[in-house]
């Protein structure tokens, strides 16, 4: 809320009259005697004060709003407030004149510009203070940090808020190598007189880790940072505080990646105040040891976290003590072995080269693969497997897609290896085959009628290797009138292209139902012997799937095509699984037949029918169609499926 000119002169008014009233005490803050106890019945006393400061870093335009709040003993909100005034330079000012509590809660928030990038987005900040002490408190990072480190030890063990600001603050100078005779951090400053180089630069690494991936939570990923801290006894173990670190380390060594914001900003790797701080930095966030003669010539390695931009960009850094002080590693003058050498990894020398550690031959350039994948194919990885490559002797092998979608690559190694995908068996020979039904010579008994049917295995389903022959209407009193041989010749209705049913009989329903009024429960058995079922859309979905995955690619229907197709050695048909689909037609309403050696048409089941739906393959076309009839005597072909085990 904007403050006019009035507003501003009753507050200095205010001001005025506080000042005045606490100029005989040593500090801004008067604790007054209250007789009558009101809001105050432990102490019987209030507390008056002011407290002013700055916010740090990020420039809030000027609808900023903020309040200082009372906070009882446990750190909580009583309810009590007071409210801010900013002066036009951002200065903040506070006076409250009737808390109860010794405690609160300096709070700003509003549109913020923050420095690096110079996007304004919604920010709050805001910091605990003691009102018997303190009188000026500028809320920036390490402010933060602090005072959610001291509520946690006043929440969590009960410690006096005072003592806990202490410890707090002690743990900010310690990981963020902050003088310990240095002034508080409540008076650093980003800008302007006094201005704190250590605060500058935490401030504007933390924003260019985090501000392109996350600037309209800024403020919360901020609070989270700062309540992180908190809880955290090391903060080289956590990925984030690494990643902070790790930004320190690249503008100490690295001059590529030194920039870390706009250069208006002047936080890059040529100011050499900056480089100085952020060398004590990224040691302490890392937890390395300053290079020294004991540690001449060893190399150690950054890795770049996971969730940090820089993991887009160098996989890994490596760096050298030359007896005096760390340099980024010269990968030619790097020795061989070293204690953390990790087989494989690549690196980047001075020059922007990139490189492959190799514990065999050393170092050597990467191969396009390698810098792909950034990832080495050495030895010790032979026989690895990442995304579609495969390590060998000669390098990453891009696989086929079979051999990616089996997730093993077969080559003379692997010869005789098998891989099984539920019920189907993958062997390796010269490539993964494919072991065929009839070789398994599995069969499946309809104990109606006593014949046989060859299993064949679909991953994850078992399905005949033909169309469904039963006929016995003298059983199954819903055939009758509806079952046709093709042509109405017997010899078709006896072999592999098996019976036509019309709809009503392919699903065992009486011959008079209406479709619209059947409601079936999935699985259904309809016509199928006792143990497998009507496929449903989702058989056959599961069914496509799979041959699409574990089939020669782009050849759905023709990989599930048996012999008897028109077409010859132009549509050469493949039937890879041995499912043996077979051209069998179909019997249109008026009795006449159509389709044979050209079309093959399969019944589905589902829980409703407004019309009657199936699946149909062409000779023409390796796609597999869908489409529906209106008329329960059209008459097709059934494919059953097991029921699931």
């Amino acid at each position: 809320m904007k403050k006019n000119s009035v507003t501003r002169f009753c507050f200095s008014l205010a001001v005025a009259a506080v000042l005045v009233a606490c100029s005989s005490d040593s500090g801004t803050t008067k604790v007054l005697d209250n007789p009558d106890e009101q809001g105050s019945a432990a102490k019987g006393k209030v507390y008056a004060t002011v407290i002013s400061g700055s916010v740090e870093a990020e420039s809030y335009a000027l609808d900023r709003t903020g309040a200082m709040y009372e906070l009882d003993s446990a750190m909580k909100r009583t309810g009590r407030l007071a409210p801010i005034v900013f002066e036009s330079t951002g200065k903040y000012m506070v006076v409250a004149d009737s808390f109860d509590s010794r405690y609160a809660e300096v709070e700003v928030t509003g549109t913020a510009t923050w420095p690096c990038y110079g996007r304004s987005v919604e920010s709050t900040i805001s910091v605990v203070v003691d009102l018997e002490s303190d009188s000026a408190v500028n809320l920036n990072f390490f402010t933060g940090m602090a005072s959610a480190k001291a509520e946690l030890l006043v929440k969590s063990k009960g410690m006096e808020f005072s003592k806990a600001w202490e410890q707090a603050e002690s743990d900010v100078r310690k990981w963020f190598a902050l003088p310990a005779d240095g002034p508080s951090i409540k008076s650093l400053r980003v800008n302007g007189e006094g201005a704190s180089t250590e605060l500058k630069v935490v401030s504007l690494l933390y924003e260019s880790l985090y501000f392109k991936n996350t600037p309209i939570d800024m403020s919360k990923t901020r609070d989270g940072l700062f309540y992180l801290f908190a809880d955290l006894d090391t903060l080289s173990k956590n990925d984030i505080f690494y990643s902070l670190g790790f930004a320190a380390y690249a503008l100490d060594l690295n001059e590529r990646l030194g920039q870390m914001c706009e250069p208006s900003v002047g936080l890059s790797y040529d100011n050499e105040e900056y480089r100085q701080y952020a060398h004590k930095l990224w040691l302490s966030l890392m937890d390395e040891q300053e290079c020294s003669a004991a540690l001449k010539d060893t190399v150690h390695k950054a890795q770049a976290p996971e969730k940090s931009i820089f993991s887009t960009l160098y996989t890994q850094q490596y760096y050298a003590c030359d007896g005096s002080s760390w340099q980024l590693a010269k990968i030619k003058a790097m020795p061989l072995i070293y204690p953390d050498a990790e087989d494989g990894f690549l690196a980047r020398d001075e020059s922007g080269n990139n490189y492959v550690f190799d514990k065999d031959t050393g170092w050597r350039p990467v191969t396009k693969a390698e810098l792909d994948l950034e990832k080495g194919c050495v030895k010790s990885r032979k026989g690895l497997i990442e995304g579609a490559y495969f390590c060998s002797d000669t390098g990453w092998v891009k696989m086929p897609t079979l051999d990616q979608n089996l997730g093993t690559y077969c080559n003379s190694d692997s010869r005789g290896d098998s891989v099984h995908v539920g019920y189907s068996t993958f062997v390796c020979d010269s490539a993964w085959k494919v072991i065929p039904a009839d070789t398994l010579d599995e069969w499946v008994e309809d104990k109606r009628d006593g014949k046989s049917y060859l299993i064949v295995p679909m991953g994850s389903q078992r399905w005949m290797g033909s169309n469904l022959r039963y006929r016995d209407s003298i059983q199954t009193s819903n055939l009758v009138g509806n079952t046709w041989c093709y042509y109405d010749y017997e010899s078709y209705c006896s072999g592999p292209n098996g019976v036509l049913y019309s709809w009503t009989a392919a699903m065992d329903l009486p011959d008079d139902v209406k479709a619209d009024t059947v409601k079936l429960t999935l699985p259904h058995r309809g016509i199928c012997p006792e143990g497998w079922h009507m496929p449903s859309k989702a058989d056959w979905d599961t069914l496509f799937a799979f041959v699409e995955k574990y089939g020669p690619e782009g050849k759905l229907a023709l990989a599930l095509m048996g012999d008897m197709w028109a077409g010859g050695a132009s549509v050469a048909t493949l039937n890879t699984f041995g499912f043996d689909a077979r051209a069998s037609g179909r019997r249109k309403v008026d009795g006449d037949y159509e389709g044979e050696m050209r079309n093959g048409y399969f019944w589905y089941a589902e829980s409703t029918f407004k019309k009657l739906p199936y699946y149909y393959m062409t000779y023409t076309k390796p796609e597999i169609e869908q489409a529906t009839f209106g008329d329960t005597d059209w008459a097709v072909s059934v494919r059953c499926v097991e029921d699931a085990k």
